[in-house]
């Protein structure tokens, strides 16, 4: 009787799926022959629909430095005009002009990425091709990056841009990362942090290093209580979220980068429905400090201040819209602070290294000009990074580094990259293991 019943329920579950499996094949998608055969769809593969084809094209110029560490203002409003553009009504085929374009970071890659795909699926769930199309740069390192990790290897497009412009081993040139998760799926937060700290050990051990076991393990937890934040604050149900990781053999830069739509910092810290009375006490102290100082100066207005300020303090240790005063979870606010950290002990001081926080209308860059330092109160030891010369968080704050955007961006972008200088590292470590 048990095996009548799993049987039943077996072939339901076959249905389903092979049911789910012709709709996708009815909106243009391509099955694995694996998959085809196994559901019986070989046939019903080659057989659905033609798209249709469109024949008008726009063309898309991408900026000269795509990037959200080094120019947010034109990055953002390039991204702004891309929505603008993919707004019509009217399919149109797209054609990339990447001529001019000197570099290109993970973040903003990706954010332009998603919009075109999306763009793309939209025309093909009503059975229309986009054509796709384009010239390379004239950077190598840049067609590189796209043929490996950018728009035309997700879309697996290479063969429509000239093969001469990038490298033919340009595959084994990079390790990448690539992770989507859901808070719909609640094992995906734990996946992607220890994904994310096994793509630092490799890009570690490229250069004949490990990262300790206990400092990898610190890694992973930061990480994941970053994606835990990303899904509580973004306000939205089953919001995505994107871990990212970009390794250039070449030159040893390591890029990462953390991605979530929604609320920004700001929005969900100061909303006193979810934040404890302690935390926004003690925030809405430095932000007045701020204020009076800013207000004096006419420098800004108190909205804009106010914003900046409040993501300051969501980067110190301890400031946590979820952070408990005691008991489990009242380690949290950590995370992100747990990362620069890392990133400060292994990095030499000559080489450039800029992680970006970017949300709402405020963009944090850390460069390390400021220093992380460690505060005791109450007998408990926090860490704090503090964009002033005094080390004040009640005194202003380098404009350079603490940023107003006039645009604004709904959730909250991570961004970095550092350098894996093996030359440093091992005068560092002569004396010790190779681990760091």
């Amino acid at each position: 009787m048990n095996q009548i019943l799993k049987n039943i329920i077996n072939k339901r579950f076959f249905r389903k799926v092979k049911s789910k499996l012709k709709l996708k094949i009815r909106n243009g998608a391509i099955l694995h022959n694996e998959i085809a055969k196994k559901y019986h769809l070989v046939k019903y593969k080659h057989s659905h629909p033609k798209l249709r084809q469109v024949h008008d094209a726009i063309t898309i110029e991408l900026p000269r430095i795509f990037c959200l560490i080094n120019d947010h203002p034109n990055t953002i409003k390039f991204l702004n005009d891309v929505d603008e553009i993919l707004t019509t009504k009217e399919p149109k085929n797209l054609v990339f002009n990447h001529r001019n374009t000197q570099y290109i970071e993970l973040a903003a890659s990706f954010l332009f990425d998603t919009r075109i795909k999306k763009y793309c699926q939209k025309w093909r769930n009503r059975q229309i091709k986009i054509g796709l199309s384009g010239l390379f740069s004239l950077e190598r390192d840049v067609n590189n990056f796209l043929v490996s990790f950018g728009l035309l290897d997700e879309l697996q497009v290479k063969d429509k841009f000239h093969p001469y412009s990038v490298d033919p081993d340009y595959k084994s040139k990079y390790l990448t990362f690539k992770f989507r998760g859901s808070e719909k799926r609640a094992y995906e937060k734990g996946n992607a942090s220890v994904q994310l700290a096994d793509y630092f050990q490799k890009c570690f051990r490229h250069n004949k290093f490990t990262i300790q076991e206990e400092a990898k393990n610190n890694i992973s937890n930061a990480v994941s209580e970053i994606i835990g934040n990303a899904e509580e604050h973004s306000g939205l149900k089953n919001t995505e979220w994107n871990v990212l990781g970009f390794y250039d053999k070449t030159n040893s830069v390591c890029s990462f980068a953390i991605l979530n739509r929604g609320l920004s910092i700001y929005e969900s810290l100061s909303d006193r429905s979810s934040t404890s009375k302690e935390v926004i006490s003690k925030i809405e102290k430095v932000v007045n400090s701020n204020l009076s100082i800013m207000e004096r100066t006419k420098k800004l207005t108190s909205k804009a201040t106010s914003e900046c300020i409040w993501n300051v303090m969501a980067l110190q240790d301890g400031i946590s819209s979820k952070r408990p005063d005691k008991g489990k979870g009242s380690s949290r606010g950590q995370g992100l602070l747990t990362v620069l950290h890392f990133i400060d002990v292994i990095r030499a001081q000559d080489d450039v290294t800029q992680i970006a926080v970017i949300s709402g209308h405020s963009k944090i860059l850390i460069d390390y000009k400021y220093p992380i330092t460690s505060t005791l109160v109450n007998g408990q030891k926090f860490r704090q990074i503090i964009f002033n010369k005094e080390n004040d968080l009640y005194k202003p704050q380098d404009a350079n580094k603490v940023i107003l955007m006039e645009d604004d961006f709904k959730g909250t972008i991570i961004t970095g990259r550092f350098v894996i200088n093996k030359k440093y590292l091992k005068e560092r470590l002569a004396k010790k293991s190779n681990e760091i």
